[in-house]
């Protein structure tokens, strides 16, 4: 997490301030990695950052190409320390593959629903 607001802050400063939204708003990372002879199991979390003015969603869908693959329930929501204008929602959920293949984290499409 402070590697991610220390890189929103430079390149914030970089780019003249805080006045437009974080650059880096979403972040998609593959925590853990379970093998089972049938399926594999992956969890994943995922930060997005919200206007305050926005709702914030308490479940997000994710797919790859081949159809839905599950959701992702929030977990927290705190302030985003360099712009009092938004908040940070924390998301976390796992995908079970039957075929033994899951897709990468950056390959899932995020939709809020």
């Amino acid at each position: 997490m402070k590697k991610l607001i220390m890189g929103a802050l430079s390149i914030s400063l970089l780019f003249g301030g805080f006045s437009n939204a974080p650059v880096q708003a979403e972040t998609l990372n593959k925590t853990s990695l379970e093998v089972d002879t049938m399926s594999i199991t992956r969890s994943y979390t995922y930060e997005k950052f919200y206007h305050k003015t926005e709702s914030v969603p308490t479940i997000l869908y994710y797919q790859d190409q081949y159809g839905w693959y599950g959701n992702l329930q929030l977990q927290n929501v705190v302030p985003y320390i360099w712009d009092p204008m938004y908040v940070v929602a924390l998301y976390k959920g796992t995908l079970t593959c039957p075929t033994g293949t899951c897709p990468s984290p950056t390959s899932l499409k995020i939709e809020e629903q």
